[in-house]
């Protein structure tokens, strides 16, 4: 059971997406700020279920199903949950986003998104609508081939569907060398595929029946159950045009049937972290007169690690809507939390074989350079009084006594203004503050070693700039971008 909190949001229907959004990145589109200064934890705010009406009083916000209460609870009891939405680097509205087609009309996400959330990047997880009027939100979405899914923005997950998990591992009775979808094709795509493999006694081609809906037949006609077909075929040629593509995909991975994917421009789930290169075959439409040839010539080996890593991905990231979401969760990490990231070979072990069930996985050789980052030990300000001003210095003091991560703070004054030091009462401050008096001021002192200095990262900054806030700073020290290049 659930309660719906009691908030009505009431807006405009006139309210149109933003063509700005179009184009998001996660450097134009989030704000970052809260995304790392929580020891670089991602943070994730699950929004109380609401309903979203218009100015007349109609609800434009499906009821919530039992698989979105369960992405919520999976949320809510993960490490990433935060209880204050203005924690929070990312929010899950309240309202079910999982299909589209439940929406009254094709704008209704948008609004109700314009309507609830307002400074926080939403997060909507979406396995059913291609066309997503995201705006700002962060879209985890399983179906990636209209324009509206932003590559550099949002996330290509696996469909998921409870019908999935239910279908049973049986012992493999190889009938087919290839399985060629053409479902859901245009006319042209149907002849092409026609052209091309018609004849060829090793593969099968399946349609769209014309006498039953949602149903697979043979060229003849002869209906096929596809679950079958996937277990008895070596090869599944899969079109991103398919009709239920994405759900296609997933089967093909938990039965062990290796995919060749044709697409023009393929966002694979899950492509941020994995290389799909060493589960599937990737291939433009324009080759497809030449793929049975190639298929035909791949090795017994390398077909086995193929079928074996589709096994393993599935198994750790697709096989359940657990999975699927706290995945999700770590890949927003990677590209939100900047010093968490990680390289894609972590999230794709090369398999060396198989000892009896146990798989064997190749170690991670170490990268010929890492680039050298202070780790997380508190660090060291040191503040500059060069030309000296007690209110710039005292403010600084003020702001930088408020940081957590700061270990203790030095303030290097001419000796000229010693005095000026001595009448500052330090022993107010939570934080270690040290004073040094220097001869002379300017370029030179900048090249000094002060003992004092224990600490591999130091914030120096000169009391007379502006200061930053305590979040800006805090920031700042969590991110300590890494170089992006060196020479």
């Amino acid at each position: 059971m659930f309660q719906e909190n009691i908030a009505i949001y009431y807006f405009k229907t006139s309210l149109n997406e933003d063509d700005a959004y179009a184009s998001c990145t996660v450097d134009t589109c989030v704000n970052l700020m809260p995304c790392s200064i929580y020891d670089n934890q991602l943070t994730v705010y699950v929004e109380p279920l609401i309903k979203v009406v218009d100015e007349r009083g109609a609800v434009i916000t499906p009821n919530p199903s039992k698989e979105f209460l369960k992405i919520r609870s999976i949320i809510l009891a993960s490490k990433y949950a935060v209880n204050n939405a203005k924690d929070a680097c990312l929010v899950v509205p309240g309202f079910d986003t999982l299909n589209l087609l439940r929406f009254p009309y094709s704008m209704a996400l948008n609004h109700a998104l314009q309507a609830t959330t307002k400074m926080t990047t939403p997060l909507i997880f979406v396995f059913m609508g291609a066309r997503i009027p995201a705006g700002k939100a962060i879209a985890a979405r399983s179906q990636t081939y209209d324009s509206s899914f932003r590559h550099n923005y949002d996330i290509a997950i696996p469909f998921w569907h409870d019908d999935v998990e239910n279908i049973s591992i049986t012992p493999r009775n190889m009938s087919w060398f290839l399985t060629v979808i053409s479902y859901g094709l245009q006319a042209d795509g149907r002849e092409r595929v026609r052209a091309n493999f018609v004849g060829k006694l090793d593969v099968l081609i399946l349609e769209s029946c014309s006498t039953v809906d949602r149903a697979f037949c043979d060229v003849s006609g002869k209906q096929l159950q596809i679950i079958q077909v996937f277990r008895q075929s070596k090869f599944v040629m899969l079109f991103d045009g398919n009709t239920a593509f994405e759900w296609l995909l997933v089967v093909a991975l938990k039965l062990s049937t290796i995919p060749v994917i044709i697409s023009s421009q393929p966002n694979l789930p899950f492509d941020d972290i994995l290389d799909w290169n060493k589960l599937s075959f990737l291939y433009y439409v324009g080759t497809i007169n030449n793929i049975y040839d190639v298929l035909k010539n791949i090795e017994a080996w390398r077909t086995d690690d193929l079928r074996k890593m589709g096994k393993f991905v599935y198994n750790k990231y697709f096989a359940s809507l657990e999975k699927i979401t706290l995945t999700t969760l770590e890949v927003l990490q990677k590209k939100l939390v900047a010093s968490s990231s990680s390289f894609q070979k972590e999230w794709n072990r090369d398999f060396v074989g198989f000892i009896g069930m146990l798989f064997v996985l190749q170690q991670l050789s170490k990268p010929l350079f890492v680039p050298r980052i202070a780790p997380l030990q508190n660090f060291t300000a040191v503040v500059s009084c060069d030309p000296f001003s007690k209110e710039s210095l005292l403010l600084w003091l003020d702001v930088l006594d408020k940081v957590g991560s700061l270990g203790r703070i030095i303030v290097i004054i001419p000796d000229s203004f010693a005095l000026a030091l001595t009448e500052l009462d330090l022993r107010q401050y939570k934080r270690s503050v040290s004073g040094i008096l220097v001869e002379k001021s300017g370029i030179p002192i900048r090249f000094t070693n002060f003992l004092e200095i224990t600490s591999e990262a130091i914030f120096s900054v000169n009391a007379v700039v502006q200061e930053l806030s305590v979040d800006q700073i805090e920031y700042g020290y969590q991110v300590r971008l890494l170089p992006v290049a060196t020479f």
